[in-house]
């Protein structure tokens, strides 16, 4: 920032209020700066009330971390302080100054932040935007670091890995190399292979030597945590202990349910439930037929229903999954999408079975997505469609995410959705002709067939079901078991 010694009045003028956050279990960064950029101005407008947000520029979130599932090595690491090393066009900072003084002793002084800075509407695309800018400007110098500055960051995070050992060194140093020329570096660098890092300064990683690693000690990159160790994914649910002496209210409940994130999906029955008590706490009436009071406490019914489910989240801690998702040299891959619905809701779940010369057959959840159903009723058949159509959708995600080569198959339990699947659109109403139409469309290489009902996992998100059943399933987990099975026994 630079000190402003003159006002000039052809500016426009913003001054932004900031305080300190303080973030005890960061590595790197305990106290970070927050600037309100959304505060009013004393004639109205703030400042992010004039500025566009920009288009996004990177892979949402579950691309991102579903595409990491299939590198053999894994590499993580982050953009030290990347914001802070994007200057702000100098005719804009006057819109960015702040007030500041040293000691409470000293006069005030006004200062202008010369680079982008978090808590502006613009940042987060004016930041990404520049890596993008980066790739195509070294592309052809360094081809594989430019790729994956495209795909596989999300704002500051790389998320990426390599087939090999050899291979992810070589892209770590292209990427070193690709960022220093815009200004910035890699920090807190992560692998599942410690080779990969042996020449990464113990400062630059994101677990430090000294670290007592068989305590289970783990990084959290993007929402997820990741144990380098044991190339395993875990959850950790923080949510309070129950307390009986505090009224549950739905302001309270919906702040719970607010901290679950999920972005894969992998615990995705336990998710439905939880959306399934959100639509219950939208839809509550108290007795004069008015929408229930945010800070009322709830009826003792659907306290008790949320205890329950409170309760076994916990459970969902002692998850270990495999953050691979494949078998080691694979030689060839399916990809096999199931769906199913409820009277409460539908939803997909999408499974990467692969293969290797040996017969070595590997079968691991990739990712699920559920809905809650529509409060006005609709009939089995048509839920089923429309988890159907969920799939496919699913489909076109995993399939712009992994770009592999893989043979798909769908599978539902429901004869009646095949029979619609199978024939023109043109032949049905239009709740089913248009779902009929964009299903086949997305899915015109693939194959549908029929599941039986106890035998898809679907019906596991389609209901909703608890932590502690999901930790003990492997419906949900592994698919079923005639999916194991390799070419010696057929498809």
């Amino acid at each position: 920032m630079q000190r402003v010694t003159h006002d000039d009045s052809r500016h426009s003028i913003y001054h932004l209020p900031h305080h300190a956050v303080i973030k005890e279990e960061s590595t790197t960064t305990k106290v970070r700066v927050v600037f309100d950029a959304s505060c009013e101005t004393p004639k109205g407008p703030s400042l992010n009330d004039a500025l566009l947000v920009g288009p996004i520029v990177q892979d949402d979130l579950r691309s991102i971390i579903m595409r990491s599932r299939i590198h053999p090595v894994m590499l993580i690491a982050d953009i030290k302080q990347m914001y802070r090393q994007i200057l702000v066009d100098e005719r804009d900072t006057p819109l960015q100054r702040i007030i500041w003084r040293n000691s409470p002793e000293d006069p005030l002084d006004t200062y202008e932040l010369k680079t982008v800075t978090y808590g502006t509407a613009s940042a987060p695309f004016l930041a990404t935007r520049v890596l993008q800018k980066l790739a195509d400007d070294e592309q052809n110098d360094f081809p594989e670091a430019a790729s994956v500055l495209r795909k596989d960051f999300y704002v500051d995070d790389l998320f990426s890995g390599s087939s090999t050992e050899t291979d992810a060194i070589t892209l770590r140093n292209q990427l070193e190399t690709i960022l220093a020329k815009g200004g910035f570096q890699l920090r807190k660098w992560a692998s599942n292979k410690p080779a990969v890092l042996a020449d990464i300064p113990i400062e630059n990683r994101a677990i430090q030597h000294s670290v007592d690693l068989d305590r289970g000690q783990c990084i959290k990159t993007l929402g997820i945590h990741w144990e380098p160790t044991t190339d395993i994914l875990k959850y950790n649910v923080k949510l309070p202990k129950p307390d009986s002496t505090v009224a549950l209210t739905k302001r309270i409940a919906l702040s719970y349910i607010a901290q679950l994130f999920d972005p894969l999906g992998l615990v995705g029955p336990a998710v439905t439930t939880a959306k399934l008590f959100m639509q219950a706490l939208w839809t509550l009436k108290d007795e004069h037929g008015n929408i229930w009071s945010w800070n009322r406490e709830l009826p003792s019914t659907l306290q008790n229903r949320w205890t329950v489910y409170h309760t076994q989240l916990p459970l969902l801690n002692q998850l270990n999954i495999n953050r691979f998702a494949l078998c080691l040299n694979w030689t060839s891959v399916q990809l096999h999408l199931f769906s199913d619905a409820s009277e409460l809701a539908y939803g997909a779940c999408a499974y990467l079975r692969s293969e290797n010369s040996a017969g070595h057959v590997n079968v691991a959840l990739l990712t699920a997505k559920s809905r809650v159903a529509p409060l006005e009723k609709r009939s089995i058949p048509r839920l089923e469609l429309c988890g159907a159509l969920l799939a496919a959708e699913l489909y076109k995600k995993v399939l712009a995410s992994l770009r592999l080569n893989a043979e798909t198959f769908f599978w539902v339990d429901s004869t009646t959705v095949l029979s619609w699947l199978q024939a023109s659109p043109s032949k049905w109403n239009t709740f089913v002709a248009n779902r009929v139409s964009k299903i086949q469309l997305a899915t015109q290489k693939c194959t549908w067939r029929h599941v039986a009902g106890l035998q898809n996992p679907a019906d596991y998100i389609s209901r909703g079901i608890t932590a502690e059943i999901i930790l003990s399933s492997e419906l949900w987990w592994n698919g079923p078991q005639w999916l194991h099975l390799n070419k010696t026994h057929g498809q």
